[in-house]
């Protein structure tokens, strides 16, 4: 004979709370799917410094919401080509929201290194920004899962077009210009 110990409804595993994630959470993720990406093109593109060691670059980019909600936007990662050769990689905060069924002018910094003192690197030269941009869509659920890592939105973007950068500013020659804009 053998005996079996009866159970109490505290020793019974409850399906409860999964039956409750297997209801609530596809409601909850497509809700967090509603929201459209984020556009990104191309306001301007300048030379701010250009020295016999290096170029700086200053990239403004309009980021357009088509929702009825803002989008605040976390992380931006780009690099930038100049003629086809990767000069810079960087990851930013991007310290803006874009407001409902607006835009927002997003500031890029990059900067190059000129390979030696002698190079000279001026002209007009073919660039090309790539990056992607996170954002947060809205609701305390999808943020919980962005904080959480496990539903990380974001919207990728690409800005090409020619660049005019002036003759290197070098202590002999002061009077060289230090800006220049896209064409």
């Amino acid at each position: 004979m053998t005996h079996r110990p009866l159970r109490t409804s505290s020793t019974r595993p409850s399906l409860l709370p999964a039956l409750f994630a297997a209801i609530l959470f596809p409601i909850f993720a497509s809700g967090c799917a509603t929201a459209k990406a984020p556009r990104f093109e191309s306001h301007s593109a300048s030379v701010t410094d250009s020295t016999s060691t290096g170029v700086a670059f200053e990239f403004l980019l309009i980021a357009t919401n088509d929702n009825d909600f803002g989008l605040p936007l976390r992380t931006l990662s780009y690099s930038l080509d100049i003629d086809g050769q990767t000069v810079f990689r960087g990851t930013r905060s991007a310290e803006a929201t874009i407001r409902a069924n607006g835009d927002q002018t997003v500031r890029l910094a990059a900067s190059a290194p000129v390979e030696s003192e002698s190079a000279d690197v001026s002209g007009l030269r073919r660039y090309v920004l790539t990056g992607t941009v996170t954002y947060v869509t809205p609701g305390a659920f999808a943020e919980l899962l962005f904080d959480q890592g496990f539903r990380i939105p974001s919207a990728p973007f690409r800005i090409e077009g020619e660049i005019d950068i002036p003759r290197a500013n070098r202590p002999s020659d002061p009077a060289a210009p230090s800006a220049s804009a896209v064409r």
